[in-house]
């Protein structure tokens, strides 16, 4: 996967990363509750009121990966890392049977959060915001592929047990002669 570079910007150079830090913490709170809100009104207020990681380990991952890849996201470039973080998120949203969009898009929510964090001083950061937002778009990107990686393994799984099922039925038909080719998969 392709890391997330952001631009060459010299204009007020690190200004907003220092104060994305140092709000941090409000920040991954107000994401996590916007994309806890996509879920079911039971299952979201399960989610943000159950803090044990083995009662709630959607939710203990879904925090913990928001912030990994806010720090991510403040890096001038990402490591390696940012997929498995994407990955851990949207591969439980891949088997929830989120549409693309959704799955996807629950990155593009932090921009409108950090949009209301700096109104009053946009201008100020105008770059280093379109910087940020830059990142969010391919960080979105990413998530997209990791979430149609995911969705095609499924597909890749569910055709395999329909297919083994279609065998064992067949089998037990004592008429049907069977070659070594059909065994193995090979149908060519």
């Amino acid at each position: 996967m392709e890391q997330i570079k952001g631009m060459n910007n010299k204009c007020q150079s690190g200004e907003l990363e220092e104060q994305l830090q140092k709000s941090k913490s409000k920040l991954v709170k107000t994401w996590f509750e916007d994309i806890v809100n996509t879920y079911p009104d039971k299952t979201a207020q399960f989610m943000k009121q159950q803090e044990d990681q083995f009662a709630n380990p959607v939710g203990t991952t879904l925090h913990t990966e928001l912030g990994n890849i806010f720090d991510e996201l403040l890096k001038t470039e990402s490591s390696d890392d940012l997929v498995n973080y994407v990955d851990a998120i949207i591969r439980v949203r891949a088997v929830q049977d989120f549409a693309p969009s959704s799955a996807a898009g629950i990155f593009f929510s932090l921009k409108k959060i950090v949009r209301k964090e700096f109104k009053g001083k946009q201008e100020e950061y105008l770059h280093q915001l379109m910087n940020f937002e830059d990142k969010i778009d391919q960080l979105s990107q990413v998530a997209f592929d990791v979430y149609m990686n995911c969705r095609e393994k499924i597909w890749e799984l569910k055709a395999k047990e329909a297919q083994n099922r279609t065998k064992n039925l067949l089998r037990k038909f004592p008429d049907i002669e069977w070659n070594q080719a059909e065994e193995d998969g090979d149908y060519s």
